[in-house]
């Protein structure tokens, strides 16, 4: 049985800085109720079964800080305009149906912390602007067809510093800037 959010929810709920409907196992498609809530921070929506190209839907959202989509069915390319979110410090699009290629403009999104995209369908050379991301703690990128390599422009060694989880493709290169001198 497909379960979803019933509509009437979202017209009598105020705005939310927090919205989390992960690992419900929900269906159908939210985003165009998801953009109308431009103070939303936190929005988990990971480990359900939603569908369509949720991405656009959150180009309006100027406060998020957070978003896990992860683990469902959403499909579509990666909206260059999602580096405009200055807050970002989290965004997970792993386990999905997405495609395309990787946006230079995500190198710009200062407040990255974690990037995960891995198991999509990416085609994609990877953008050398991603070693900008000099808050960059976690990144999942594997079983996508992305080729080249990535160098790390902060001083953090990936080699000795722990808390750097690289998780990528086999044979491919991640160099930090303090072991390719």
């Amino acid at each position: 049985a497909q379960r979803q959010i019933p509509r009437s929810l979202f017209c009598t709920m105020p705005t939310p800085v927090e919205f989390n409907i992960g690992t419900n196992r929900l269906s159908g498609s939210v985003g165009h109720i998801v953009n109308q809530w431009t103070s939303i921070e936190f929005l988990n929506m990971g480990l359900n079964r939603f569908n369509g190209t949720i991405l656009d839907d959150l180009i309006p959202l100027s406060l998020l800080r957070f978003f896990e989509g992860n683990q469902n069915s959403f499909s579509g390319t990666l909206p260059p305009e999602l580096a405009d979110l200055n807050f970002l410090s989290i965004f997970n699009i792993a386990f999905n149906d997405m495609d395309g290629t990787l946006p230079t403009e995500y190198g710009e999104i200062l407040s990255l912390e974690s990037l995960m995209i891995r198991n999509n369908d990416f085609v994609s050379t990877l953008p050398t602007e991603y070693g900008n991301l000099k808050n960059l703690a976690i990144l999942l990128m594997e079983n996508n067809d992305l080729t080249g390599d990535i160098t790390l422009s902060h001083p953090v060694c990936i080699h000795s510093f722990t808390g750097v989880l690289i998780n990528f493709v086999a044979g491919k290169d991640i160099n930090c800037a303090c072991c390719s001198q």
